[in-house]
Parts: structure tokens; sequence; C-alpha cells
């Protein structure tokens, strides 16, 4: 059933209305609602599929050395890692494509030590993390990590 309505979604376009239709039949592709319930299912596995990438990306990275500690995070956030950028930690930024709006820009930080606060929503749509928690925040969005 959702293939179908990914295929409503997906059929649409400007030469649509070109194409003849006889008296009398519905275009099912033009149905008021039709294009929003396509939306909708293709937002909804986007939204897991970005869940899915903030959790294996922390994983895939420990995986790789497990001597320091991992964030990505999408929404606004603030760092205080310990020591210097570079040689203690480190930053980098990754587009994550969605079917529809383009891309969504993560910042995926390593680190040894030090404290990474994140200021807006969480959930692992939004961020994930893999480490040595020394401490958390009672709303869980102030994380210290300690050495490993």
């Amino acid at each position: 059933m959702e293939s179908s309505m990914h295929h409503t979604a997906d059929a649409l376009s400007p030469r649509d209305s070109l194409r003849p239709t006889l008296p009398g039949q519905v275009k099912l592709d033009r149905i008021p609602g039709t294009i929003i319930i396509g939306n909708i299912a293709t937002i909804a596995a986007d939204k897991r599929r970005r869940s899915q990438y903030t959790q294996d990306v922390v994983s895939r990275l420990n995986a790789q050395d497990p001597k320091l500690n991992y964030v990505i995070c999408h929404v606004k956030h603030s760092t205080a890692f310990d020591g210097e950028k570079g040689k203690d930690w480190g930053h980098s930024h990754q587009e994550f494509d969605i079917k529809l709006g383009g891309t969504i820009g993560y910042e995926i930080y390593w680190a040894k030590s030090g404290t990474f606060t994140i200021l807006g929503d969480g959930g692992y749509i939004n961020w994930a993390y893999f480490g040595n928690v020394k401490t958390k925040s009672a709303d869980g969005k102030v994380i210290v990590f300690g050495p490993r």
C-alpha cells in the first residue's frame, strides 16, 4: 500500500495536466489529499531513516576507535570538550539525504572528554552519542564524557 502512495505522490508533474481524460473519469493523482498522504508516508520513512542513521554513525565510529567519545547532532547545541581541537577532539559535518526536501545537516564530534549540550529537541532523529558518560543532566540534554 505504501508504494502506491509513493507512486501517486511521485506521479505528479507539470505535464500531468496535459494528459487527456475521458468525460466522467477522475484523475486519481489530482484528488485533494492524495499528495498529502504520500508526503506523510515519505516523511515518516525519512524520520525512521534519520533515527537509524544517527545511531549507526556513532556505533560505527566507536567500532573504528573505541578510545574516543562520539556525538552526532542536527539541532542547536554547544560543546565544551577538553583539550585542543584537532588533537584531543574533532568535528566534521555530514549531509543526510532525505526523500522530501533535500538534505539534513548533522554535526559529528569525537573527543577524549568534555561536555556536550543539546539545546534543541532530542530523540535519535536529532542526535545520538556513544562513549564514557560520566554524568547526564536530569533532562538528558547535558552529557559529560570522561576518558575511555
